[in-house]
């Protein structure tokens, strides 16, 4: 088998890969395309943690400071909680990506997109530390949406 690029055909370069890998043929593997691909499924579970974040804090903050349709927020807490404890139970691991520079990141985008959004001037720093959010995630309590 020759080396297959995986940008020739993805479904291809993986099938026989894993093909080659059972067989111990480490020598048909391209292994500058495998640790790409691999190294892409945890940056790729990286970014879904960014994104849930942002949307939890987007609620949550839009929930304690603004006057916005509660529904709708409460809507977007509960859905970011969901996907979040999702994520942690389908890669348990993925809780030491979550740190206080990561929460920083997100709140300084979220805090910037709500106050334009809202007018209403937000905390400088967040106001929910790590251990707060990991609570809200790993018990799933709607209280948090009563902020």
């Amino acid at each position: 088998m020759e080396k297959l690029k995986n940008l020739e055909d993805g479904y291809k370069w993986a099938k026989e890969t894993v093909q080659a890998l059972k067989a111990g043929n480490l020598a048909a593997v391209d292994m500058d395309a495998l640790v790409d691909e691999i190294e892409s499924v945890y940056t790729g579970l990286e970014r879904q943690l960014e994104e849930y974040l942002e949307d939890l804090l987007k609620g949550k903050l839009r929930l304690r400071y603004t006057a916005t349709d509660r529904k709708e927020s409460e809507s977007l807490v509960a859905g970011a909680l969901v996907q979040l404890s999702i994520l942690f139970r389908t890669a348990p691991s993925i809780r030491d990506a979550l740190s206080d520079q990561v929460i920083d990141e997100a709140y300084q985008w979220v805090r910037q997109n709500v106050e334009r959004d809202s007018g209403t001037p937000l905390p400088e720093r967040c106001p929910y530390s790590r251990d707060d959010l990991l609570t809200s995630i790993q018990t799933l309590e709607m209280d948090d949406v009563e902020v």
